[in-house]
Formats: structure tokens, sequence, C-alpha cells
């Protein structure tokens, strides 16, 4: 049998209005997070400022690892620019000659 669009069409409406009933209408997304209260969950200590950064560092230092930047010189570098420093050799030569900044020669 051949059916015509016209036929689809009405099918496919009528057929979207009774699955519409089946639908639940939910309202808007609440504004916060449900309390621990209503999740059942017991409720999270405070933290208070720092203290889970502070608790990582504590164990990273435990492990030995260093904090802070990396120097940019080295140690034999630091050594000669204060030494050249100290022979009268302009900060801004002696940073070009270590690719570093004249401020960096001057907190030497």
């Amino acid at each position: 049998m051949v059916r015509s669009t016209s036929e689809d069409v009405s099918e496919k409406s009528s057929r979207r209005a009774a699955e519409s009933d089946f639908h639940v209408k939910l309202g808007p997304w609440p504004a916060f997070p449900p309390s621990p209260a209503e999740t059942g969950l017991p409720p999270r200590p405070p933290l208070v400022n720092g203290t889970r950064e502070k608790l990582g560092r504590e164990r990273a230092k435990a492990k030995g690892v260093v904090m802070g930047r990396k120097p940019k010189l080295t140690h034999h570098q630091r050594q000669e620019a204060i030494a050249r420093r100290e022979a009268g050799e302009s900060l801004v030569d002696i940073g070009r000659s270590d690719n570093v900044s004249h401020s960096t020669i001057s907190r030497l």
C-alpha cells in the first residue's frame, strides 16, 4: 500500500503529542549545589586558607623536592660575574656574556 506524505506527517505529529505526555517537565537548575544534609553525605571539614597547599609543600620537601625558581646562573658563573664586576667591568657587558639582564648581575 502506498502512503501519502500528508499521512506520514499527521501520524508523526500525533505520535509526538502522545510521547510528550510521558516526558517529565523539569524546573530550572538550582542556584546552589545541594547541602550535605540533602545529599546524606557527612559535611567536609573547613580548610583554613592555604592548609591544603601547605600540606602538599611539606610532603614535597620531605621527598627532597627543591622549591622555587631554578637559578639562571650556575655557581661558577656567579663567581666569575662577581670577580668581573669587582674588576670594574660594566653590568651590561657581564650580563650579555652570560645571557642575563644587568639587573640579575646587580643582585649578585
